[in-house]
């Protein structure tokens, strides 16, 4: 696959203009507005111009155009939901931080996966010299921020409003992203080593190596249960979190969010909270509005209340106390990093 960024020049705002006119571009990204061609020209000529500064690309995959993305420095302009004084410049300097749009125009790459890859590659060639990427998805666009999750972002409480939830990509983890493990099943090996290490010989010793690439091997499925999603620090895993039916106790509860793991060298990174968010969305869209959660860790709660779950109980499992937590997507309140 050969991705390429065209900067934008005046013969692509026909393409705009004809790109604003499909109803998903149009709901999501051209704000619903009836756009002319001299909307188009009036918002997009300053940038060509280098009047406006938001550098602006036509995405080429294979030499044909198939979306648009630009970005912008927040000294420039400010995301959705981002007000001057916000918190977030408490934390990193305004003039670090650039904010990111994209969308898919072509219908056929839709959901096939390339947009996080797209995007990583972007923030490479174009924003590795910022310390922090924003996004500012529509709260209602599922789809999204399921993507820029795989893509490494993480949600965060800096919105002021509603509509809009705030994403973030850290520079330390500019080349984290995920990936659902049925695109990477030759993966299962190493995943299985993390496995034993994070859990296994802590938890339930009894279970071998060969028992946990079998598990693992249930879950290439994509749009049904059992799935895993996967951590990656470029083309090595780093972890993954599962979302299934049932994790050995209480069936009359599902989904869970299980076998979640993270290498002790990538640990306090925040890749935890990012597989975490994925689970979540992924479970959202396939129309799960509860997930459930069991925790061997008596240290573990806390965390998990402070991202969304609530105490619900004590069990057992495999002989050995356990903390049963659950969560309900309209209830969700997203901690700051």
């Amino acid at each position: 696959m050969n991705l390429k960024f065209k900067p934008l020049n005046i013969d692509d705002l026909i393409l705009l203009y004809n790109w604003f006119q499909d109803p998903i571009v149009n709901a999501f990204y051209a704000q619903k507005k009836l756009w002319t061609l001299d909307d188009i020209k009036q918002k997009y000529l300053p940038r060509i111009l280098h009047e406006d500064n938001v550098p602006s690309f036509i995405i080429e995959l294979d030499m044909k155009p198939v979306g648009f993305i630009q970005y912008y420095n927040l000294n420039d302009h400010l995301p959705e939901g981002i007000e001057e004084n916000s918190d977030l410049f408490s934390a990193i300097p305004r003039s670090k931080c650039a904010g990111i749009d994209i969308f898919l125009a072509d219908t056929s790459i839709r959901g096939k996966n390339i947009a996080p890859y797209i995007i990583n590659e972007f923030i490479s060639s174009h924003c590795a010299h910022f310390d922090a990427l924003i996004v500012d998805p529509e709260t209602t666009n599922l789809q999204a921020i399921y993507c820029y999750t795989k893509a490494g972002f993480l949600q965060t409480s800096w919105s002021v409003n509603e509509t809009n939830v705030i994403l973030i990509k850290t520079r330390r983890n500019h080349s984290i992203h995920l990936a659902l493990l049925s695109n990477h099943r030759d993966v299962i090996p190493q995943l299985a080593n993390i496995w034993l290490e994070v859990l296994g010989k802590i938890w339930v010793p009894q279970v071998s190596f060969t028992d946990v690439v079998t598990r693992l091997k249930t879950h290439l499925n994509s749009q049904s249960l059992p799935l895993c999603i996967v951590a990656f620090d470029g083309e090595k895993p780093i972890g993954c979190a599962a979302l299934r039916v049932t994790d050995g106790i209480r069936p009359e509860l599902t989904p869970w969010l299980a076998s979640l793991i993270v290498d002790p060298a990538y640990q306090r990174r925040n890749i935890g909270r990012l597989l975490i968010d994925a689970i979540k969305q992924k479970a959202r869209y396939l129309g799960f509005e509860t997930l459930y959660l069991l925790t061997f860790d008596a240290t573990l709660p806390d965390f998990y209340e402070r991202i969304g779950f609530k105490n619900i109980g004590a069990d057992t499992l495999v002989g050995l106390p356990v903390t049963v937590m659950g969560y309900i997507a309209e209830y969700e309140s997203y901690a700051i990093i």
